[in-house]
């Protein structure tokens, strides 16, 4: 057996290992509840992830319909619907339609799979039939933009507009949309 001396001796000369021994357990005693805390808490964010990735978002069907009506897939048929949209309009709202020419399709900057055709159109009516046709172009569920308008006199009481309707459209189709 060693001496008390000995031991003394032995002590001092590992005085910091045995210090930081001693500090380290007893902090590991004092924190032992909030470590198990954040095991737990750590458990349980694995849980809802792992949740996450199982349950899928799943595309809302009357979202994808709302979003085909607002923003229509480019096709053949697209000119012929949207002449026949604005005809409707200037017959309900007691407008004559004159002449609508489309411009080329454009990229929409920034918008993947999304292009923007703008439309010169001709009307002609009197003031309030004029707002009226403005009132329902901006009611219809499709996503229009009334980018210039210019308003002169014809025969009095008619006055002349003339517009420029930005429409857009998909050119890809509802899958990459619903991404």
């Amino acid at each position: 057996m060693r001496s008390l001396d000995e031991l003394k001796a032995l002590l001092l000369r590992h005085f910091a290992l045995v210090l930081a021994v001693v500090v380290l357990g007893s902090t590991a005693i004092i924190q032992l509840p909030q470590i198990l805390r954040l095991g737990a808490l750590a458990k349980e964010l694995q849980v809802q992830a792992q949740q996450l990735r199982i349950e899928p978002e799943r595309p809302d069907p009357e979202k994808l319909a709302r979003w085909e009506r607002q923003v229509p897939t480019e096709s053949i048929e697209e000119p012929a619907r949207f002449l026949i949209t604005l005809n409707r309009l200037a017959v309900e709202t007691g407008c004559q339609l004159g002449n609508s020419v489309d411009s080329p399709r454009q990229p929409v900057e920034g918008a993947d799979g999304l292009a923007s055709i703008d439309a010169a159109v001709r009307l002609t009516g009197r003031y309030y039939q004029l707002q009226r046709f403005l009132t329902a172009l901006r009611a219809q569920e499709r996503t229009l933009a009334v980018v210039r308008a210019d308003i002169s006199g014809a025969t009095w009481p008619e006055l002349t507009m003339d517009l420029t309707i930005r429409r857009y459209l998909r050119t890809s189709g509802l899958a990459s949309a619903a991404q």
